[in-house]
């Protein structure tokens, strides 16, 4: 748990990082995007990290949500299907948030290092030796490309990856964002039985 001290270092950090965040930001991306029929949403509903509980949705799916100065926060849940046992299919849960930024190339990079206790990936597999297991997660992200049109009547956001392949396509479900709470330190970071990843 962190200390007084550490807690105020921290707020302290964060409403350093508010003034240059904005700047960086887009109005193009600004509220809470998801897949599909919307089942997968940032926010309280997708579960509570402090006590490590999440809510599985009815089908798996991602969501983004953008604030207008420079926050966001980030909920997916995917299957893995086992070619050799088809009942072993591992479901995963991943929550966190952080700062994003619009880079002068058009890129768009997400980066939840600040944040790096906060995050989450719950992993289950009945087959496995440990059928639930949840671990610290931090992974920052570079999206090459993005665009803002409508399509079939919807506003879609469309992320394409560092190795230039689209993500599915996500659709405005609300102007405003959907967040846990985007700028507030859960937890110390922790680097043991963690899970990071950069890209």
């Amino acid at each position: 748990m962190l200390s007084l001290p550490s807690l105020f270092q921290a707020g302290a950090l964060v409403l350093s990082f508010a003034a240059s965040l904005s700047q960086g930001a887009s109005t193009d991306v600004v509220g809470t995007w998801s897949t599909g029929s919307g089942a997968v949403l940032t926010g309280t509903a997708f579960g509570n990290p402090v006590n490590n509980t999440f809510d599985y949705p009815p089908v798996a799916g991602y969501s983004y949500s953008f604030t207008e100065d420079g926050w966001y926060e980030e909920a997916s849940f995917t299957w893995t299907s086992n070619a050799t046992d088809h009942h072993c299919i591992q479901a995963n849960i991943i929550w966190q948030h952080g700062t994003y930024k619009v880079n002068a190339n058009g890129t768009i990079t997400t980066d939840s290092t600040m944040f790096a206790g906060d995050g989450r990936v719950q992993v289950q597999n009945a087959c496995a030796a440990q059928s639930s297991a949840i671990y610290y997660y931090q992974e920052n992200n570079l999206f090459a490309t993005w665009a803002v049109s409508t399509w079939r009547g919807k506003t879609m956001l469309r992320l394409g990856s560092y190795d230039g392949s689209l993500l599915p396509r996500m659709y405005k479900i609300s102007d405003t964002p959907r967040d846990y709470m985007f700028d507030s330190l859960y937890l110390s970071n922790h680097t043991d039985s963690s899970t990071t990843r950069r890209r």
